[in-house]
C-alpha cells in the first residue's frame, strides 16, 4: 500500500512563496523588442498551454516587471524555453540588469521581429491577445 503524505499549504505570503519555490516547473525567458529597437526580457516560470484550438498560452507577469510594458506596447513577444542546464540564463533574465543589457553578449537571433534565445530547447513568437490584472 502506498501512503500519501500531505502538508497544508501555508497562508502567509512568504510561506506560500517558499512552498511554491519547491514546486518543479519549467523555466522560460520572455523577450520583446520596443519600437525604438530596445530589447528586453524576463525569466518566467508561470507559463502554460491554455488552448490548442485556438492556440493560446498563459503567461503571468509581475505587475512591476519591466518587460511587461514592452509586450503591451508592441503586442509581440517570444518565449524561449530553457534547457535543464539553463540556470545562468534564468538568473540573468531574473536580475535587475537594464533591459538592453540582459541580451548583450549571449546568443540571440531575431525571429519575426523579436529576439529569441539561441540556447532555447523550444521557442515561439506570440501576439498579445489580452491582459488581465490580478494580484501583485
Amino acid at each position: 500500500m502506498i501512503q500519501a503524505m500531505s502538508t497544508e499549504l501555508p497562508t502567509s505570503p512568504e510561506g506560500l512563496r517558499q512552498a511554491f519555490a519547491r514546486f518543479p516547473t519549467g523555466v522560460a525567458v520572455v523577450c520583446a523588442r520596443d519600437s525604438d529597437g530596445t530589447d528586453g526580457g524576463m525569466t518566467a516560470n508561470a507559463i502554460c498551454s491554455l488552448s490548442l484550438d485556438p492556440l493560446l498560452l498563459l503567461i503571468c507577469f509581475e505587475n512591476e516587471a519591466r518587460t511587461l510594458p514592452l509586450v503591451e506596447r508592441t503586442g509581440r513577444f517570444s518565449i524561449s524555453i530553457l534547457a535543464e542546464d539553463g540556470r545562468d540564463l534564468a538568473d540573468r533574465f531574473a536580475s535587475k540588469l537594464d533591459e538592453g543589457e540582459k541580451l548583450r553578449g549571449i546568443g540571440v537571433r531575431e525571429e519575426l521581429g523579436v529576439p529569441v534565445l539561441e540556447d532555447a530547447i523550444a521557442w515561439a513568437v506570440c501576439s498579445l491577445k489580452e491582459t488581465l490584472p490580478g494580484g501583485d
